[in-house]
């Protein structure tokens, strides 16, 4: 008698040994050739090896009973990541059944009932509206107060009975899910809605698992913040918020942030503003790794040495100045940006320095070390004359009132991308005579080019204010035009 053969699926390279044996347990255990007391495992792998999805319905596209049985269906398909979209309390039969294998969950302007947290949840992001085109479509609560947020912003939001409402809703859901949460993202649509009322619930309830907290366009009390902070939650961001100092003086301008706990690990406040002048950081956590301050009308003073083993460190201020003694700077720092109208002259920089982005420096540059990767330079007064043979990347700005920066005499021998791109009416326009043979990665605005692009250039960015035209019929690379050639260092510093 033939015996059949086990036709089993060729597997991908990308899978692993384990995903390719049960593969093969699998198909054994659906021809029934595994013993009697390992039938079971036919019903177990099919399980394990179902595929995984992602699932994203919106409320006003999607069927009730068609999306019931798409989450509660788990037979056929794993959903690890799940999205819902806008209001669904008018469609939904029963709680929207959160299915056993998730562990991201994102609502968008969402509203409606959810069944119990899964075990294994991992990750939630709350969101105050979801986009649909170029429009914004907010919460329901939100509506109105979103409208008339565009057409008169003010304070009114703060105290508002839909903005209290929203929030109230939005902390029973953070407090259903946190036992088990290691992310939470929550993102508004103005800094004038409050998040005291989720603050309260979070400081109420215990954060045994929550390693990110991550808190985008709202106004935060900053007091009930400190109140979360915790060895174990390692990471804090504040993007585009008011911060509320509760308990600052009102006679004196300045708030002096009180001391974070060890453990913190990343504080990431980014286009942040405040009702106080000037913001006073004394003796920061030795456990911090990275520091982000970057403030809107606010002034920022440092006025103890920074973290031992920080390894990067961003201030910036927009209108307002920063204060900080070059002296502070810790010895193993790899990544410095400064950005602001006052700032102390840099007599030196860490030696190990690895990415140096400078911006409004009015100061002559230090010296700079050996062990430098990146160096930006943004509407300075002074420029680098030297520059180390470690460079590869290297971005020259400037705009009027800013004098025109000058290219280095001698390129770095490794120089990988130039970015040289100004905004300035003078004439002639500042020209480059040379350029390195290393180059892959070129861009330019408000220039011109008298001399051949490199053999081993990839990319050429060509900025709105790129007038010239240049020979390209032997060029093999990818040519980019009108490009935003002045956010072409953004990505640098994550």
């Amino acid at each position: 008698m033939e015996v059949e053969r086990i036709r089993v699926p060729a597997p991908a390279s990308s899978l692993s040994q384990q995903e390719i044996v049960r593969m093969v347990f699998t198909s054994m255990a659906g021809r029934r050739l595994l013993p009697k007391e390992c039938w079971s495992l036919s019903s177990l792998l099919h399980d394990t090896v179902a595929p995984t999805i992602e699932v994203h319905p919106v409320a006003d596209s999607a069927d009730s009973a068609v999306l019931h049985r798409l989450l509660e269906d788990t037979s056929r398909r794993r959903i690890r990541c799940l999205t819902l979209d806008g209001d669904f309390t008018s469609i939904q039969q029963r709680p929207l059944s959160l299915p056993p294998s998730l562990e991201r969950l994102e609502l968008n302007g969402f509203r409606g009932e959810l069944g119990a947290a899964p075990s294994g949840l991992r990750e939630l992001h709350l969101y105050a509206g979801f986009d649909r085109g170029e429009d914004i479509v907010p919460h329901p609560l939100l509506a109105e107060l979103y409208d008339s947020a565009l057409d008169s912003p003010d304070d009114s939001a703060i105290g508002s009975e839909a903005a209290w409402e929203f929030v109230g809703e939005m902390a029973e859901i953070v407090k259903a899910f946190l036992p088990t949460l290691r992310v939470l993202v929550v993102c508004g649509l103005s800094q004038m809605v409050s998040l005291q009322a989720l603050m309260t619930k979070l400081v109420e309830t215990p954060l045994p698992r929550l390693q990110v907290l991550s808190l985008h366009n709202w106004a935060v009390p900053w007091e009930d913040l400190l109140l979360l902070l915790s060895p174990v939650l390692a990471k804090v961001k504040l993007e585009n918020c008011l911060i509320l100092v509760l308990y600052a003086d009102i006679d004196t301008p300045k708030y002096t942030v009180p001391a974070l706990p060890e453990g913190l690990v990343s504080l990431d406040l980014d286009l942040c503003f405040s009702h106080v002048d000037l913001w006073v950081f004394g003796g920061l956590p030795e456990s911090l790794r990275h520091l982000v301050v970057v403030m809107e009308g606010i002034s920022v003073r440092f006025e103890a040495p920074l973290p031992t083993l920080l390894e990067s460190f961003r201030a910036e201020t927009l209108g307002s100045g920063i204060h900080i003694d070059m002296g502070l700077l810790p010895a193993g720092l790899r990544k410095l940006k400064l950005a602001g109208a006052e700032q102390q002259p840099l007599d030196r920089v860490p030696a190990g320095l690895r990415v140096l982005m400078l911006r409004n420096y009015r100061h002559p540059l230090p010296q700079l070390p050996d062990t430098l990767v990146v160096l930006v330079v943004h509407e300075c007064m002074h420029h680098a004359v030297d520059l180390p043979d470690s460079l590869r990347s290297l971005s020259l700005y400037w705009r009027p009132a800013f004098p025109t920066p000058p290219l280095p005499a001698r390129w770095p021998v490794h120089l990988q991308r130039l970015v040289y791109c100004g905004e300035s009416h003078q004439s002639p326009v500042p020209g480059i005579e040379h350029l390195p043979p290393t180059l892959g990665q070129l861009t330019l605005n408000g220039c011109e080019v008298r001399t051949s692009l490199p053999q081993m250039l990839e990319e050429l960015c060509l900025g709105r204010q790129f007038t010239q035209a240049i020979d390209l019929d032997n060029f093999r690379g990818r040519v980019l035009r009108d490009c935003d050639a002045f956010r072409s260092d953004y990505d640098l510093w994550c």
